[in-house]
């Protein structure tokens, strides 16, 4: 049987990166409550003249909200570089009716979309998530506008 469509990603650090952020964006949300309640104690700081507390709620508030995305490219660096078998990797994607194949020189995976757990998009890519960790990596540029429609028509099921 032929796959409806075909593309190719080469795994590397760049994509590895793109993956963390994409994977932990939702997390900035979690923590408007903490800002709020740190922005309060701020102005309190000021107001009672405890200005080395103001500076002190300043650093750790910026660094939680802002100072997250270097830990996370700091981190997906490490992965990618302690595993050398993903490093550059030629990744090809045969996608079916039902189900999608990842073939690499590593191996053969077959995912059905039924057992996705999520199928996200970012601006240059769509992540196919077998799991809550792991994705399957597309680069919308190696994709066909059929691929891409295909694809965001299986994120609305």
């Amino acid at each position: 049987m032929e796959p409806l469509f075909t593309t190719k990603t080469t795994l590397t650090l760049d994509e590895c990166v793109k993956m963390q952020k994409y994977r932990l964006r939702g997390s900035i949300f979690i923590r408007i409550p903490f800002v709020i309640f740190s922005i309060l104690m701020l102005l309190y700081s000021f107001y009672y003249s405890l200005y080395i507390y103001a500076l002190v709620f300043a650093v750790f508030v910026w660094f939680w909200t802002f100072g997250d995305s270097v830990i996370d490219k700091m981190r997906a660096k490490k992965m990618y570089n302690s595993n050398k078998s993903i490093q550059n990797l030629e990744l090809t994607y045969y996608f079916y009716e039902d189900y999608v194949i990842q073939e690499s020189e590593m191996g053969k995976t077959q995912f059905k979309y039924a057992d996705l757990y999520k199928i996200g998009e970012s601006k240059t890519n769509f992540y196919l998530r077998d799991t809550r960790v792991s994705a399957m990596v597309i680069v919308k540029e190696n994709c066909s506008d059929a691929l891409c429609e295909f694809i965001r028509k299986l994120k609305v099921k």
